[in-house]
């Protein structure tokens, strides 16, 4: 069974810098737990490590399909476990960075066909984006918990492969590592982040994908950056706006990051506070992995429906 250590936390906590540190101290290869990261050509938006860390760190998860392809956690899962069956020395540990709850859950507990189906997941956000909530009611009358439209979305998904409409509860797994940075700082350093990467291009990377793809997906357009370029792109945002579109949209996501770790997973809280050394908050990290060693993932076949 492989083994990883895991880094997980909100968007523009400095994950990935502290990942790096660590990667390089332990030789440890690296598995991205990002679910926007999978996306090739979406590089500026999704602050993907440039192609000399990539070169420097062998990665997974990172570049697997085109963004006009809908994707999965499902999917997701099975790529990572074509790719572990590649992996020289299997017995030494990897570490899994990333704030997609539901990939980290995925690699460590398996899942039971909830938002695994590719097909499933097109026809309910097919249906959701055509008729909205009212159209997933009328696919779904029986749920239990018609108020959320996700939630509701994820049943019909299930209900289509035949599955009952409720997911089987499971207990947390074991302990994670996550960054806990300040609120203000965290602020900052997102507002930072939303202007570098305007600045940085990401208008222009955003005229590139449409260019050759079309449309994006209906997952790879959750991406957050990308609706505000493609704003800047139909002139119904100047560059200014779209900033701070973007920010506003990072530090919701941000929110519901921690609330999911808070509530789904046990987690060891390391403070990334302003002015901190980068190296001191890998150290402490580091302290937590050899206090609990390293997690086993669960990358074994999907149960058939």
């Amino acid at each position: 069974m492989p083994r990883a250590f895991f880094l997980v936390g909100p968007t523009a906590a400095g994950k990935t810098e502290t990942a790096h540190r660590l990667a390089a101290r332990l030789r440890l290869d690296v598995v991205s737990a990002d679910a926007m990261l999978v996306y090739r050509g979406m590089d500026i938006g999704t602050a993907k490590p440039s192609p000399g860390e990539r070169r420097r760190f062998r990665y997974a998860g990172v570049d697997l399909v085109d963004p006009d392809t809908v994707f999965s956690v499902g999917a997701y899962r099975a790529a990572i476990r074509t790719a572990a069956a590649a992996w020289p020395a299997p017995d030494r540990p990897r570490l899994v960075v990333g704030g997609s709850g539901l990939y980290v859950k995925a690699l460590l507990e398996g899942i039971d066909g909830d938002a695994a189906g590719v097909a499933e997941r097109a026809a309910a956000e097919r249906l959701r984006r055509e008729g909205g909530l009212a159209a997933l009611h009328e696919a779904l009358a029986a749920l239990a918990d018609p108020r959320n439209p996700r939630r509701v979305a994820r049943a019909l998904e299930r209900a289509l492969r035949g599955e009952g409409t409720r997911p089987r509860r499971r207990e947390p797994a074991g302990l994670l590592v996550g960054l806990r940075p300040e609120r203000d700082h965290l602020r900052a350093r997102i507002a930072e982040r939303a202007r570098r990467m305007f600045e940085g291009g990401l208008v222009e990377e955003a005229a590139g994908l449409r260019a050759r793809f079309g449309a994006l997906s209906a997952t790879a357009a959750g991406a957050i950056g990308y609706r505000e370029a493609f704003a800047v792109l139909e002139g119904r945002l100047d560059r200014a706006e779209a900033v701070e579109r973007t920010a506003a949209r990072t530090r919701a996501l941000a929110r519901r990051q921690m609330t999911w770790f808070r509530h789904q997973a046990r987690v060891a809280c390391v403070d990334a506070a302003e002015g901190q050394m980068p190296g001191d908050v890998a150290d402490r990290v580091c302290v937590h992995w050899e206090r609990h060693g390293p997690l086993e993932l669960d990358l074994g076949p999907e149960p058939r429906a």
